[in-house]
């Protein structure tokens, strides 16, 4: 599971994409619905960065927590799926998101 922008050339703030690929071999694509301009993402580590503006690092500081929320949720229900033998695909991943 990693994140990505939408638009990671755009002059202005993009959204954040979730995406995992499935064991199944399906492509899990979801927003966040979290926006950040792309001079704050790290395209390597595929998260925020840190930066010395102390504005800026509030803003990355919640956006890495909404983030962590998001991967947190991915795995919990991954985990779910596999004690009772639920189908873990990408209909029933986006419902749960």
């Amino acid at each position: 599971m990693n994140f990505k922008l939408k638009q990671p050339k755009s002059k202005k703030e993009t959204l954040i994409m979730f995406y995992s690929n499935l064991p199944n071999g399906e492509r899990f694509n979801y927003s966040t619905g979290e926006k950040i301009h792309p001079n704050l993402w790290d395209l390597n580590y595929q998260f925020p960065r840190h930066t010395r503006v102390k504005t800026e690092q509030v803003l990355v500081n919640s956006i890495k927590l909404q983030l962590e929320r998001y991967k947190t949720a991915f795995m919990e229900f991954e985990a779910r799926c596999k004690a009772i033998d639920e189908d873990f695909d990408k209909t029933s991943l986006k419902e749960y998101f």
